[in-house]
């Protein structure tokens, strides 16, 4: 009996010196994975987060170069110009005169005068109108003769003056991010 006493206080012995800091090592184990899992969770979470930034710089530098094109930053008038040399080409009216001038502020005035038929000339008012390049029809003057439309349009080119621009003062970047510039703004606000 002695030796089953003796037995079983060394199996309890075992127990309580082994097994029990085995569990409780167990225990402290399990609590870091989870805890590592959440860190991973949060990595991925971030990584998720910069990959939808960067296809978010990417779309908005699209946009800008668009609107680079839609507004540019300087008074450009020979863009402007065949602008309009492209409109009445695509219409199929014959260009009889054109000017251009500075118009009112950040505007370009460009008044130009076509020959062609109703058709045609209605044509280049449309291209006109859907221009990438917003272009406001100041005022137009139809005068029909022997088969043709003779039109006279004052159209005006909206551009960005320097001092308006983004470039100066609105768009403050962090530099030495990886954030391209892209038309003078930056993009990493």
């Amino acid at each position: 009996m002695l030796i089953s006493v003796l037995a079983l206080l060394a199996s309890l012995a075992i127990v309580i010196f082994l097994v029990v800091p085995r569990i409780s090592e167990m225990k402290e184990l399990s609590n870091n994975v989870a805890a590592k899992e959440a860190e991973l969770e949060a990595g991925k979470n971030k990584v998720a987060a910069l990959r939808n930034a960067i296809q978010l710089i990417k779309t908005a530098r699209r946009d800008m170069e668009i609107l680079g094109i839609a507004v540019p930053v300087d008074k450009d008038i020979a863009e402007a110009l065949v602008q309009v040399n492209a409109n009445a080409s695509n219409s199929g009216v014959v260009i009889e005169a054109i000017s251009a001038a500075e118009g009112e502020t950040g505007n370009i005035s460009i008044s130009a005068t076509v020959l062609g038929s109703y058709e045609q000339v209605m044509g280049f008012l449309s291209n006109t109108e859907k221009s990438l390049r917003p272009i406001k029809i100041v005022d137009y003057n139809l005068i029909s003769t022997e088969g043709a439309v003779d039109a006279t349009f004052n159209l005006l080119f909206p551009y960005l003056k320097e001092e308006s621009s983004l470039a100066g003062e609105g768009a403050k970047a962090a530099e030495g991010e990886g954030v391209e510039k892209v038309q003078g703004v930056d993009n990493g606000q």
